[in-house]
């Protein structure tokens, strides 16, 4: 169920006054800002450059978060979580 969109008087309101958000901290990280610039550059979705890593980093980040949910006693989202699967390097000839 989607919530209902603002009343036009509402919206016209807060667009007058509210003033543009601050630029996040997170933005002043050169290599989060870098990250994004080559996913951004990235023509194949399916094999993003360190999407290995990305993989890994995303695993650890949801096994935090559901740590911190349970010892909170707090659900942040409803939807089952999903989370990347391993991606393993292709075998070349003569290795396992």
């Amino acid at each position: 169920m989607r919530p209902a969109a603002a009343p036009p008087r509402l919206t016209a309101w807060l667009s007058s006054n509210l003033s543009p958000p601050e630029p996040s901290a997170l933005s002043e990280i050169g290599s989060l800002r870098r990250a994004v610039a080559t996913l951004a550059a990235t023509k194949d979705a399916e094999s993003p450059p360190g999407r290995q890593r990305l993989a890994r980093v995303q695993r650890c980040l949801v096994a935090l978060l559901t740590y911190l949910e349970k010892k909170e006693r707090i659900r942040l989202f409803d939807d089952e979580r999903l989370v990347a699967p391993e991606v393993r390097k292709p075998a070349t000839m003569g290795q396992p």
